[in-house]
């Protein structure tokens, strides 16, 4: 194999491995001309004793919605509803909200980021990375 062969490879091995993992891919029709919740981004730690939450993640735009715009609310949940939640605990964390361009339906997709600040135990940070693809409808 020539150098500039076995150069290419590793360059693009290289590239894939630096891509943040894909934590998850969110597929769902939402409503045009309507804002739509899509989900509650939360960081909850040790359950067992008192559910405690770290300081809020930072969210980012990875790649934004061709069709839409998408925005992070502050808001506040009952931890009854949040999966393993924490009873009668309020939870904050950021809803996911999408809004399509008045008037489009079709498909329609974005990803966003979370960095976890003060996350871990012994400082670091943590980032997970969540995708949407939408159908307009």
């Amino acid at each position: 194999m020539n150098t500039f062969v076995k150069f290419s490879a590793f360059a693009l091995m290289t590239a894939l491995l630096s891509q943040p993992a894909d934590a998850s891919t969110v597929r769902r029709a939402v409503s045009a001309n309507k804002s739509t919740s899509l989900g509650f981004f939360h960081v909850m730690t040790n359950m067992g004793a008192g559910c405690q939450q770290p300081a809020r993640p930072k969210m980012l735009v990875e790649r934004a919605p061709q069709h839409g715009t998408v925005v992070f609310l502050c808001s506040h949940h009952d931890g009854n509803q949040i999966k393993n939640g924490c009873k009668g605990v309020p939870v904050g964390g950021w809803d996911v909200v999408y809004t399509p361009a008045r008037g489009y339906h079709g498909p329609d997709s974005f990803r966003i980021g979370a960095q976890y600040t003060q996350y871990l135990v012994g400082g670091g940070d943590s980032y997970s990375s969540d995708g949407f693809e939408l159908v307009v409808k």
